[in-house]
């Protein structure tokens, strides 16, 4: 530990300067390359080679430090490293993800534990070393399974079986050579080798599993030159530092003079305190880790062209070679909001004469000095998550030396003459020889994709936004492209897809990855997706937290609540078959449920059918738990809607798959009432990406995002118009709602009622239309509307949700207020007062009424659930942005959530349900 310490000690100091690639605190000074590189991007070679440096990785939220990495120059004068110590998993090959836990997950399934472990999950569990303590801290946690004995010895034998057989199924896949090494491994243990450097791997895995990886990937022949240290060698497990210190004792070298490769923040403290030098090679589960111990950080190792460092880096690295400092860091970029952030940037450009105005740029920053680079001095907090939660980032660029002894407002009012960097030749965009710098601030302020879009085709922003970046994954890709798939990588379903699937899906949405991330941000935005949400089911309830978990209560005739039991609930209840799944999306229908994982697997139980039959009962069989979709295997969803004669899935893609009902003259392809199989929705949708889908009692609407802008199509039954295109008929293929052309509104969320359907656009207004009883639709009257139709009485407010029933719709506004309207039966439209003279709450409104109960509670409703089934009794749900949960409605099977007393039936006004959703 005193070794480590002293090393974190020397690098911190402000007057040693490390003179090629190093860990540097915030409150050093150093010598900072020309060509910053913020996203951890390497830069074009030819950029690498007019700058001598590498690419600058910024520490992710929270962490206190900035890295810089570079392959080195040679230097034959230094001392090479006595030993190259790597770690197996995460560094030679990237195995965890598609290979323990594939391996782990196929163990369970064989001995029947109904245990699986989710990509989410295990990037925690991989915080335990070993996998051994893995599976017991797990089972501690969570409960044992069934299977598993009763006493401490018996389980550990139980743990020491499952392990084994996982080994042997992942050996299998190294066998077959189904994990490739990660790059640059091979080409730095032949330059170890070559050089005399002995070579380890040190793990915390199996000895065979290590083994078979190192003999069968890395040849035979490397194989007899590596001693390998892993398994049970050594009795503690990382992050503890047995295994390196064993490792230098066995090898003969002192630990001091060891190089360690490691991926993980357990690793790192490993070798840290075996004061020992530490590289981290970042792998796919530990992106997210803090490395500010480290020594230096990479995204991997790196095979020419791409190589990131090399043996000769480690002995700099090493014996910590430094150069005095020559230039002063200046923190930069606050927190903006868009419009800020594109004005800012457009104000750092030179027009005419080259000359440069700074005072416009100040008043963005309320009057703050600015640096040389036009932006404010001092480290300042910005949005780093989709949340909005804000971490500070700090950031760092360099001041230009001949003006480092000027007053920071007299460097930004000197006027200065530069080139153009694009085609013509009025001035340059200040930052263009450090393009990673606005690439930060484009990608870490979360702008909106119309916004980058605006930059690019600005013509005040000469060519910079619209020629190539030079930077990797494409060369060819524009700094603000690189921006759309930088800000995509953070989303969810996007990070688990393969290269090829993220580029079907690019051309799928039109061939940018601006258009990528406006179809991404639009599915989180209408289904609340990663966020939590509550779902007011017919008879039945279903709440899901933010961290995946599910609570279900009410009816339980069909076994819907997912408990094993056809027992009521009125309390709400968790699902405890579910725990190490995240759930991201629910829906519920008559009888039944289905859950969407962030795997995007699917889970469904009560009745077992995906629809009742027109003319019969169906789904006399129940499921009382909940089970994957097998059919449902092979397809990525992401959204679910239940109606009464079908079911539909959305997939990653934007594909709709529907189940049931779905006979040639229904929904445009052939299959039996209780088909299981799903059936993707054919017609002019086949290539135009979905974002959301909305279920009514016989019709579906499907919201598509398309390059020329938002759009809604439906397909079903027409009766009463609720298909919305003017007339009463039925659709056999999805069509275009044409009105909403007309009415020039985008839409941005959909909402299927049994007969009447609703939309809010991007301005806030909202639109109804079809089957107008008990003044469902909010135009003052009952009659029906075949096409959609603006409800002028809610033009004074912003509408950004909308949610609809069996006759009743809902509005939530941005500033949370509530507005209700249609049929008033069972109090679930909220107004528990006298509101039609005769002292009579169930009285139908015609018109959208605010509702004042739910703006007594004062807090900001985000999220309105209502039940959607002509035969059952409604209840409604408000969510809170604070996560808690009101309810009101029905409330005789325990649907609400909250104890009714005596003989009530029904509450009339919003009361808190005994849940944190947040």
């Amino acid at each position: 530990m005193a070794a480590a310490a002293a090393s974190a000690s020397s690098v911190a100091s402000s007057s040693l300067i490390p003179k090629k690639s190093f860990f540097v605190p915030l409150h050093a000074s150093f010598p900072v390359p020309k060509f910053l590189n913020v996203s951890g991007r390497r830069p074009s070679s030819s950029s690498l080679r007019e700058s001598g440096w590498g690419s600058v990785l910024v520490a992710p939220s929270g962490r206190k430090a900035v890295v810089c990495s570079s392959s080195s120059s040679s230097s034959s004068s230094l001392p090479l490293p006595a030993a190259l110590l790597f770690d197996c998993d995460g560094v030679l090959v990237d195995t965890e993800k598609d290979g323990h836990r594939i391996s782990f997950n196929e163990t369970f399934a064989e001995r029947e534990l109904g245990v699986s472990w989710d990509v989410q999950l295990y990037g925690e569990l991989l915080k335990i070393g070993g996998g051994k303590e893995r599976m017991t801290s797990y089972f501690n946690k969570t409960g044992w399974p069934v299977k598993a004995p009763k006493t401490e010895e018996e389980r550990k034998e139980f743990i020491a079986s499952l392990h084994k057989r996982k080994t042997e199924l992942f050996m299998a896949l190294i066998e077959k050579k189904l994990l490739p090494l990660r790059p640059g491994v091979e080409r730095l243990i032949d330059e170890a080798l070559a050089k005399g450097v002995k070579v380890a791997v040190c793990s915390t895995s199996n000895e065979k599993a290590v083994a078979a990886i190192v003999s069968f990937l890395l040849g035979s022949d490397r194989a007899d030159k590596i001693t390998i240290f892993a398994g049970d060698v050594v009795p503690r497990k990382k992050p503890d530092p047995a295994i390196y210190l064993l490792a230098a004792e066995t090898l003969g070298v002192d630990p001091s003079s060891c190089v360690v490769v490691e991926d993980s923040a357990i690793g790192l403290s490993a070798a840290k305190a075996a004061g020992m030098t530490c590289i981290i090679t970042k792998s796919g589960y530990t992106a997210e880790e803090n490395f500010v111990t480290a020594d230096a950080v990479f995204d991997c190792i790196g095979d020419p062209p791409e190589v990131r460092f090399d043996l000769t880096f480690c002995a700099n690295l090493l014996q910590k070679q430094y150069d005095p400092p020559n230039a002063a860091l200046v923190a930069i970029i606050p927190k903006c909001y868009h419009v800020e952030i594109i004005s800012v940037l457009s104000s750092l450009f030179f027009f005419g004469n080259g000359e440069q105005v700074a005072p416009s740029v100040g008043n963005h920053f309320r009057g703050r000095a600015i640096g040389a680079a036009g932006f404010p001095i001092g480290t300042v907090p910005m949005d780093a998550t989709t949340s909005g939660s804000s971490s500070s980032i700090p950031f760092h660029t360099i001041v230009d030396p001949s003006l480092s002894l000027m007053p920071p407002l007299q460097q930004t009012f000197q006027r200065v003459q530069r080139h153009c960097f694009g085609d013509s030749t009025p001035g340059e965009f200040p930052l263009a020889a450090s393009p990673s710098i606005v690439l930060h601030v484009l990608t870490a302020c979360n702008l909106d994709p119309q916004d980058l879009a605006n930059l690019e085709a600005s013509s005040v922003t000469c060519t910079f936004f619209r020629k190539p970046a030079n930077f990797t994954p494409d060369f060819q890709l524009s700094i603000t492209e690189l921006a759309a798939l930088d800000m995509c990588q953070k989303r969810a379903i996007f990070k688990p897809m393969t290269s090829e699937e993220r580029d079907f899906l690019k051309q799928r949405c039109g061939g940018s990855w601006k258009l990528v991330l406006r179809y991404i941000l639009a599915g989180e935005a209408c289904c609340r997706r990663e966020n939590s949400q509550a779902i007011a089911g017919p008879g039945h309830s279903i709440a899901v937290t933010s961290s995946g978990s599910v609570y279900s209560f009410g009816s339980n005739s069909s076994g819907q609540l997912g408990h094993g039991t056809l027992e009521e609930e009125w309390r709400p209840r968790l699902i405890r078959s579910l725990q190490g799944i995240r759930i991201i999306q629910a829906a519920a229908g008559a009888g039944r449920t289905m859950l969407i994982s962030d795997a995007g697997r699917v889970y469904a139980f009560g009745k077992d059918s995906f629809g009742e039959a027109e003319y019969a009962v169906q789904g006399s069989k129940v499921v009382t738990t909940p089970q994957m979709v097998e059919s449902l295997r092979d397809i990525y969803v992401v959204q679910a809607a239940i109606g009464n004669f079908f079911t539909a899935v959305l997939s990653r893609e934007g594909r709709v798959y529907t189940f049931c009902w779905g006979n040639d003259s229904k929904l445009g392809h052939h299959t039996e009432p209780n088909d299981l199989e799903p059936r993707l929705l054919l017609g002019p949708l086949e290539n135009v990406p979905v974002v959301q889908i909305a279920a009514g009692y016989c019709y579906l609407l499907a919201l598509a995002c398309q390059p020329s802008g938002m759009s809604v199509y439906s397909v079903g039954c027409g009766l009463g118009g609720k298909l919305g295109h003017g007339s009463r008929t039925d659709e056999k293929y999805p069509r275009l709602i044409e009105q909403f052309q007309a009415l020039n509104l985008q839409p941005t969320v959909v909402a299927a009622g049994a007969w009447h359907a609703a939309v809010v656009g991007r301005d806030g207004r909202v639109c109804t239309w079809g089957w107008g009883r008990y003044g469902c639709l909010g135009h003052g009257n009952e009659d029906c509307e075949s096409v959609p139709k603006v409800v002028e009485s809610l033009d004074n407010i912003k509408a950004i949700h909308v949610a609809t029933g069996d006759y009743t719709t809902f509005v939530v506004s941005d500033t949370g207020d509530v507005y209700s309207f249609g049929c008033g039966e069972s109090s679930s439209l909220g107004h528990s007062t006298a509101i039609d003279g005769q002292g009579n709450r169930h009285a139908n409104v015609l018109s959208p009424r605010l509702v004042t109960s739910l703006k007594d509670i004062n807090e900001r409703v985000v999220q309105i659930s209502l039940t959607n089934s002509i035969y059952w009794n409604a209840h409604t749900f408000a969510l809170t942005d604070s996560g808690k949960l009101y309810a009101f409605g029905a409330g005789d099977k325990g649907q609400l959530g909250v104890e009714l007393v005596a003989q009530q039936t029904e509450r009339g006004t919003p009361e808190c349900v005994e849940i944190d959703l947040s």
